[in-house]
């Protein structure tokens, strides 16, 4: 069985721009199947917009663009 979650980050980005994040695990050919959704901050109950998807291999991999990400490099 796979296992999902899901988090919110908040980065230096633009202000009013913040993210939420599902991680599944064995989902799609990936190991971490990550799907990001651009949350605007100033209308928190506004649906979420798809942002991007992303597959990683490994653990390292998907913390690397995690920590990037709360930095704005993604």
């Amino acid at each position: 069985m796979s296992q999902s979650f899901d988090m919110y980050l908040y980065g230096p980005r633009t202000e009013g721009e913040n993210y939420s994040i599902q991680v599944t695990e064995e989902y799609e050919g990936d190991k971490y199947h990550v799907v990001i959704f651009e949350q605007n901050s100033w209308t928190p109950n506004a649906p979420s917009e798809h942002f991007d998807t992303k597959g990683f291999d490994d653990e390292e991999s998907l913390f690397a663009f995690l920590k990037d990400m709360t930095k704005g490099k993604f």
